[in-house]
């Protein structure tokens, strides 16, 4: 094992979803490897936030988010207005020359 791949398993060793052979190594090397252990600590800590789930949005928030969208599809809906087409700057000597 290196820091590397005990990095890919980290995420599957905190959630306790490694094979038993996997995450006795991991345990192993986190022993070993405080600044690993620390990484693990943290995101423990953030799977429980996440875990925890958090309160619903604010109704204003649905207010905000639907006016949002209100107005991208009026914009959409509005017609637009076509930019004019020039011709490129070595094109006009010869439609001046009539060429």
């Amino acid at each position: 094992m290196n820091d590397a791949r005990v990095r890919e398993l980290l995420a599957a060793y905190v959630s306790d979803v490694l094979p038993p052979e996997e995450r006795s190594q991991v345990q192993a090397y986190l022993a070993q490897h405080p600044h690993l252990e620390q990484e693990a600590q943290q995101m423990r800590t953030l799977f429980d936030r996440v875990g925890a789930g958090s309160a619903p949005p604010p109704p204003e928030a649905w207010s905000a988010i639907e006016a949002a969208i209100a107005k991208d599809a009026a914009d959409a809906a509005a017609p637009r207005i076509p930019t004019p087409v020039q011709a490129p700057r070595w094109r006009k000597p010869r439609q001046r020359l009539g060429a």
